[in-house]
């Protein structure tokens, strides 16, 4: 019994310890892979026609709040050239249910790929030919 005990606390510390010495950011061959898969989903095309954020999954735990999933890349697309940003402030009513100023103009994408099966989950997406062109073109 207490081998067995003594045996998964060195597994536990080993995993941890793993997971303490990992970059909390994506590595290129990764991004690759799903950039690659991305460009062949009908919701986004040419890559080049998005500004893409990346990051690994962030899945809270009752005793490990800041808990990340290194298995999952999550990912949000905006695209180029939809709005024109103009300095200056807005202020806002708490009360007020709309979305900001910009978010019914942003054509956007969201989702997730796992890196250890290669599945790829858009939560937003709307294919490229149905989407709105952009403004200046």
């Amino acid at each position: 019994m207490k081998a067995r005990v003594t045996l998964i606390g060195a597994f536990v510390l080993a995993s941890c310890s793993e997971e303490a010495t990992r970059s909390p950011l994506p590595n290129e061959a990764d991004l690759s892979s799903l950039e690659a898969k991305l460009a062949r989903h009908p919701c986004v095309g040419d890559l080049q026609i998005w500004e893409r954020s990346y990051r690994f999954l962030r899945t809270p735990r009752m005793l490990e709040p800041d808990h990340i999933d290194f298995s999952v890349i999550e990912f949000h697309f905006r695209r180029a050239g939809m709005i024109t940003v103009v300095p200056g402030h807005n202020v806002f009513n708490p009360d007020d249910s709309e979305n900001w100023p910009d978010s019914p103009a942003v054509q956007a994408l969201s989702g997730r790929y796992s890196i250890k099966s290669g599945a790829l989950n858009m939560a937003r997406c709307r294919p490229l030919s149905q989407s709105p062109s952009v403004r200046g073109s």
